[in-house]
């Protein structure tokens, strides 16, 4: 079948036509003397190599006969436009440098640098340098190869894109100076955070915090302690229900804390704190109760309720006069033993030897002179002025039939039937104390009752209360320091 070969002079385009008059193939040499060709070119044959160069000095680019095209040395082989792909079913072997586009579905071999804007192969690229400004497909991961490194380490960037083969750490994991660190197989879990080292540490039977535990919603463990976790510091904003709690530092709950056993040499600070077990507060410098007065004490209504109250000593005067024979007397009291009286016989003080106490009764060796004073002081136990009950009705009541100290939240039962008496206000008043006095024996009206105001007002007065008609009942509820005690009840 006949073919035609068209040269035109003019523009150096030489075409190659099939019976048809189709172009097969064109070739022509461009102003800047580069030789375009398209279609499918064979030059030479298998004996012989083509050499193409300007004809007149050197040869650039050989066709060998095995069907590689090489560039002599210095010379640059360049395949294709700046936008058009070269693409290549065998192997690309070169001693310089690989640049553009390449797609090839063998391998990459360079001495030089391949240097590109995407390289997409499904074979092997060895270069001196690969640089893709674009992407780097480098198939399934059976196919990439990178060397150096020991089995099982992993690649780990610098965060300049430098890669290098590290270890998977079996004992820790560190970020900064953050880390968990596990320092033997199978024991304990140590995390630290912030340079603070074991902040938490989880051991095979619970977690020990060395810092601040805080927990914004409700908190239900089961034992916080030394066989669970131990917390500097305990904070929450809900409630904590736990087992046992045993913390060094500070406990501060916005809800409530319920329990079964607490200890702290802390501070607790809750809504509600409800143990069910024991409740151990450490030191006594570390317990803090709001409200009293300096030197109060804490009592119970028996229920419970716990309330700041006086301690005072109650002091009691008997007196008697002596016959010569009688040496048994008795007291309004009974002392505790006789080191706690102070025995006067005409204004001489007795040792304790020279008498004895059984009871209320107080037994001379000999009977004193007839005639002569005997003055008897007895010092009774402490008491406590109990706090008024939830209904403020609760008084502790007393029987006295001398002169007697009387404490707040009491109330007497004063028997004058064998003379005046003097009952004497407590030395502090707090508002709210209450004392009550009733005529036991109905005989105010002619051995009177006086009231001794101690420093404190009366009725707003600077005045004692005198008590003289019989069965009286008067109750005295102390104010402030202006009005003092008041007579709410008669």
């Amino acid at each position: 079948m006949a073919k035609d070969v068209l040269i035109t002079p003019a523009s150096g385009l030489v075409q190659f036509k099939d019976a048809g008059g189709n172009v097969d193939a064109t070739i022509q040499l461009d102003d800047a003397n580069i030789l375009n060709i398209t279609g499918n070119i064979a030059l030479g044959d298998l004996a012989a190599n083509v050499y193409v160069g300007d004809g007149v000095n050197s040869v650039d680019i050989i066709f060998e006969q095995n069907g590689a095209i090489r560039a002599l040395a210095g010379k640059t082989l360049t395949l294709g436009q700046s936008n058009s792909n070269i693409s290549f079913a065998a192997n690309i072997t070169s001693g310089a440098n690989i640049a553009g586009n390449v797609i090839i579905s063998a391998n990459i071999s360079a001495t030089g640098n391949v240097i590109g804007g995407n390289v997409t192969t499904t074979g092997l690229v060895n270069a001196g340098t690969l640089s893709v400004t674009g992407t780097s497909n480098l198939g399934a991961v059976g196919n990439v190869t990178i060397t150096g490194g020991s089995s099982g380490q992993y690649l780990q960037t610098n965060g300049s894109g430098v890669l290098s083969w590290q270890s998977i750490s079996t004992s820790s994991i560190s970020n900064g100076n953050s880390n968990v660190n596990i320092p033997v197989a199978n024991g304990n879990v140590n995390i630290s955070a912030a340079g603070n080292a074991n902040v938490l540490v989880v051991t095979g039977t619970g977690a020990n915090i060395n810092g601040t535990l805080s927990v914004s919603g409700n908190s239900n463990v089961g034992n916080l302690g030394a066989t669970g976790v131990f917390a500097t510091t305990l904070s929450s904003t809900g409630n904590s229900n736990v087992g046992n709690l045993g913390t060094g530092g500070l406990i501060t709950a916005t809800g409530n804390i319920t329990g079964g056993n607490f200890s702290t040499t802390g501070l607790t600070s809750a809504g509600t704190l409800s143990v069910s077990g024991t409740s151990d507060l450490g030191a006594v410098g570390n317990v803090r109760i709001t409200g009293g007065t300096n030197g109060y004490v804490l009592s119970t209504d028996g229920t419970g309720n716990l309330a700041w109250s006086s301690i005072t000593t109650s002091i009691v005067v008997d007196e008697f006069t002596g016959d010569g024979s009688n040496t048994s007397y008795t007291l309004s009291v009974s002392p505790a033993s006789e080191n706690y009286t102070i025995v006067g016989v005409a204004g001489t003080l007795q040792p304790k030897i020279s008498y004895s106490v059984s009871g209320n009764v107080l037994t001379f060796s000999s009977a004193p002179p007839s005639g002569s004073p005997i003055e008897v002081t007895t010092f009774t136990s402490t008491a406590i002025s109990a706090p008024p009950s939830s209904n403020n009705a609760g008084l502790t009541w007393n029987i006295v039939g001398a002169n007697a100290q009387m404490l707040a939240f009491n109330g007497y039962f004063v028997d004058s039937s064998a003379g005046a008496i003097s009952v004497t206000l407590p030395i502090s008043g707090t508002l709210g104390d209450t004392i009550k006095i009733n005529d036991l024996a109905g005989a105010a009206g002619a051995n009177n009752i006086t009231v001794l105001r101690n420093g404190h007002n009366i009725q707003g007065a600077a005045s004692d209360l005198l008590i003289d008609y019989d069965n009286a009942t008067v109750e005295l509820v102390y104010s402030n320091s202006t009005y003092g005690w008041k007579a709410i009840g008669l």
